[in-house]
């Protein structure tokens, strides 16, 4: 006779596990309307699924990027007002401050910021900056104008004083 007696459909072990996975406080609640398992494991799986219920709703709301994003503004203020710090100004050649492809060929890995110069003729704008000046893998990387193709540019990296990157787009 029990092989006859038709479950409802939110009762069915499937629906119940798809809820817990999928939305935590209702599998929560099926769970313990539903009579299948024993109590321990019944108050084994509410323990785990408060804890992943808090996390699934601090997602829903939003309350997950409020830690991640607070942390990021004020770390990229402090580069932002050091970096104005540090930098020094550079006195360029007389030659135009637009990098060509001879000046960029030129430009060898190992080169420090000042030999750069003496080569481009201008100095170029510092466009990110990552770690603290004197730690190992100090890198800046800097944004030259280039002569040539519309938007032509030269991103060069320096890591701790020494030129280790360089790329170009559109230099004649």
């Amino acid at each position: 006779m029990d092989e006859n007696v038709k479950v409802p459909w939110w009762q069915k072990t499937w629906v119940v596990v798809l809820a817990c996975v999928f939305i935590p406080p209702a599998g929560l609640t099926l769970l313990w309307v539903n009579s299948k398992g024993g109590i321990g494991l019944r108050i084994f799986l509410t323990i785990i699924l408060a804890i992943y219920s808090l996390m699934w709703f601090a997602g829903i709301t939003g309350g997950g990027n409020a830690a991640i994003t607070t942390p990021q503004a004020s770390a990229q203020t402090e580069v932002a007002s050091s970096t104005t710090q540090e930098v020094k100004p550079v006195e360029a050649p007389e030659n135009s401050p637009k990098m060509n492809m001879a000046e960029f060929t030129a430009i060898q890995n190992g080169m420090t910021y000042d030999e750069v110069i003496a080569i481009v003729g201008g100095t170029g704008t510092l466009s990110s900056e990552v770690g603290t000046k004197g730690e190992m893998f100090y890198t800046q990387t800097y944004t030259f104008e280039g002569e040539g193709d519309f938007g032509a540019n030269v991103i060069l990296s320096f890591q701790d004083g020494a030129l280790s990157m360089k790329t170009q787009y559109g230099l004649k």
